[in-house]
């Protein structure tokens, strides 16, 4: 059964809007300064209020940092953010077109650590005759200063200790809950309380950050491809600039209008579809690929909650040192864990659905490896207990860090849009039930996207909110992409944003997860090869499926076979949690 007729006959039509997501890594301490790779490192570029370019990393890319100031509006000598940029120079010359620049979401995502990873590939797809740039954006690893509440990796681990459960695990967790995410906002205020960038973190200002950017790469109109975040980012800098615009694709939507309200819960308007889809998927598949097969969806629908529900009364433990998995600590597997562990993975469902199959099944049985294996996998972080929790050097808040996600950074900047904070645990407490409302499989585990607002005292200095209710002309019409069921960016987000830029076009991938990368589809690709090269966007209504379904991975064989553009997207589709895009994800750990 192909995967469009399968989401065909789960379609609803109740109106949603959406939330940014993006994943987020255990943080490892670096040694003192930023990560060397082919013996380069960030302090070798000198910071300039031009673009002086620099060769960097095996002289693959070029790197530079750019000096700009903390406040726009009034602008000092003192007060300044340095940004860090990299780009990948154009295989083919001669095209006279302004860059490519890409972000990769959050926010808190590192353009620098993506641009890394995928960059070749996402050149492939847009046209090599581009220079692709990515920047981190400021308060983002090796742009400073960056935003870091606790100033030491054992404070942060030590903190990570007292993670709080998902909030339905029991009764009574959403005032632990709140009480954490008060206490977390005032210790990041107190820290970050002398760098004055709390003040300065809106997308506002990273909208002129871009500007920036573009014009010291000698162009006055942005080319640009933003993925979850990132859109934010692009809707703003649009309203703001709609005159600086010469393409810009946007995927894997916010809607902007949730985004800066506090009551957005319907972000999660499409994740139960995914798992809806999933459970067809294993039954079609069979038990030779899932091996949480059953005699129909609903009987493994049921399968997986009655996984859930047991889990309550009778964790699944992993005993330490077992040949297996060499864990140091017995590892007691929790409904908590197993809630949150589904909520990362239905990213890419592509990539994680016969691990998410293993995982139950074996929890079922009472065997947490495969549980264990998926989710260290994801995190892709093999590092000891001991490494993470004993390392001795810190990398100062105003020093170049490389890494793919800032976790502080996420909240830090989310809630300098927002302006306003859950002032009392009522509040928090119906955020929770609209979020169980909105999914059954994942709300009470995506508390913490809005919550680590609670009990934030610094004001944004600039916010800008796009003016929804009024219909904006841009020099150059915006392509939305999104696929059809995405976890936390549903495509109405794309359909209420695409309504308010005039000539827009909405482009509908068939597909699962968050982003169009989770599946990759070389008819969108094509689109997006056609609206940059020539501007033309997609037919009204146009739709595009995706190359593969849940449990048919191609194989080795015919991955090889494939040509460049479709290889180059089923890398993409594969990225690690480092890769790109959004790879990380807001955990309860942190915040």
């Amino acid at each position: 059964m192909s995967l469009r007729l399968t989401l065909g006959g789960l379609v609803t039509s109740a109106l949603v809007m959406s939330v940014i997501l993006t994943l987020s890594p255990l943080r490892k301490a670096t040694g003192g300064q930023d990560v060397e790779i082919g013996h380069w490192s960030w302090h070798e570029a000198t910071p300039s209020r031009d673009l002086v370019w620099t060769k960097c990393y095996d002289d693959k890319f070029e790197c530079a940092r750019l000096d700009v100031p903390m406040d726009w509006q009034n602008p000092s000598e003192t007060d300044r953010v340095i940004l860090g940029v990299m780009k990948l120079p154009a295989k083919t010359r001669g095209y006279s077109v302004p860059p490519l620049f890409i972000n990769p979401g959050g926010p808190g995502g590192s353009g620098i650590k993506s641009l890394q990873t995928m960059g070749s590939e996402i050149q492939t797809v847009a046209g090599d005759y581009h220079d692709v740039i990515s920047w981190d954006p400021r308060g983002i690893g090796v742009s400073t200063p960056r935003v870091d509440c606790w100033g030491t990796s054992q404070k942060r681990q030590m903190w990570s200790f007292q993670q709080t459960p998902a909030a339905d695990e029991r009764p009574g967790l959403i005032y632990d809950a709140y009480s954490r995410a008060i206490a977390y906002s005032g210790a990041c205020e107190s820290t970050m309380n002398e760098t004055r960038l709390l003040n300065h973190l809106s997308t506002a200002s990273s909208a002129r950050d871009l500007l920036d950017l573009v014009e010291k790469t000698g162009h006055e109109k942005l080319r640009y491809w933003g993925f979850s975040y990132g859109t934010v980012l692009a809707g703003v800098f649009a309203s703001m600039y709609p005159d600086r615009i010469d393409r810009m694709i946007s995927d894997g939507n916010v809607d902007l209008g949730g985004w800066f309200t506090l009551d957005h819960t319907d972000f999660l308007h499409d994740a139960d579809n995914i798992l809806n889809v999933f459970d067809e998927a294993c039954h079609n598949a069979g038990p030779s690929k899932c091996a949480l097969w059953a005699a129909s969806a609903d009987a493994i629908r049921d399968r997986r909650a009655n996984v859930l529900q047991s889990l309550k009364e009778h964790p699944v433990i992993l005993p330490a040192h077992s040949t297996e998995s060499g864990s140091e600590l017995p590892l007691v597997i929790t409904y908590s864990d197993v809630q949150r562990y589904v909520r990362v993975a239905i990213y890419k469902p592509l990539v994680h659905a016969e691990d998410i199959a293993r995982v139950f099944a074996g929890v079922e049985n009472g065997n947490g490896l495969p549980f264990f294996e998926s989710r260290k996998a994801i995190e892709g972080d093999s590092s000891p207990l001991s490494e993470l929790f004993c390392s001795v050097d810190d990398t100062p808040a105003m020093e170049p860090l490389e890494t793919g996600f800032e976790v502080d950074a996420f909240p830090a900047i989310m809630c300098s849009d927002v302006g306003d904070s859950y002032k009392s645990v009522a509040q928090a407490a119906q955020y929770l039930e609209k979020l169980r409302e909105a999914s059954r499989w994942t709300g009470a585990a995506s508390l913490m996207f809005r919550l680590p607002c609670a009990g934030r005292t610094v004001e944004s200095s600039w916010r800008h909110v796009p003016d929804l209710q009024t219909k904006q002309a841009t020099s150059h019409p915006i392509l939305f992409l999104n696929n059809l069921y995405d976890n936390v960016t549903p495509i109405y987000g794309a359909r209420l944003n695409s309504a308010h830029f005039d000539g827009s076009v909405v482009l509908q991938q068939n597909s699962l997860g968050h982003c169009s990368f989770a599946g990759p589809s070389t008819c969108t690709a094509k689109h997006v090869q056609q609206y940059l090269k020539k501007g033309v966007l997609p037919a009204e209504g146009s739709q595009c499926d995706q190359d593969h379904d849940l449990f048919q991975k191609p194989s080795e064989d015919e991955i090889m076979a494939q040509d460049e553009l479709s290889s180059a997207l089923w890398r993409l589709s594969q990225a690690s949690r480092d890769g790109f895009p959004a790879a990380h994800w807001p955990d309860a750990r942190y915040m």
